[in-house]
């Protein structure tokens, strides 16, 4: 994975690789309907996601379907195990320093 942080005057800008899939707002309207199986696979991938954010100190914002992109592995979009999860940074970061 490709990730710079970038910091211009009082901004902080996160640039990370292309996905693919879109947001997970645009996959749930288009799917309309998800199994139980895929619901289980993408919140593990969100819960993973946010850990490993916890665990550098850095807190999502505002984590919404919208600010969730989607990169398509490989087959078809309507199979789940080819989709994997990044958290985006459309509505910023917030980093904890410590005291």
């Amino acid at each position: 994975m490709n990730r710079k942080l970038v910091e211009l005057a009082n901004s902080v800008y996160l640039v990370m690789e292309y996905c693919n899939g879109g947001d997970l707002a645009d996959y749930l309207h288009s799917m309309r309907t998800l199994s139980e199986d895929t619901i289980r696979l993408f919140l593990q991938q969100i819960a993973g996601a946010m850990k490993v954010l916890h665990s550098k100190g850095i807190i999502h914002r505002d984590l919404k379907p919208q600010n969730i992109l989607l990169s398509f592995a490989g087959g078809k979009k309507s199979n789940p195990n080819n989709i994997r999860i990044k958290i985006g940074p459309k509505a910023g970061f917030i980093v904890k320093k410590d005291s």
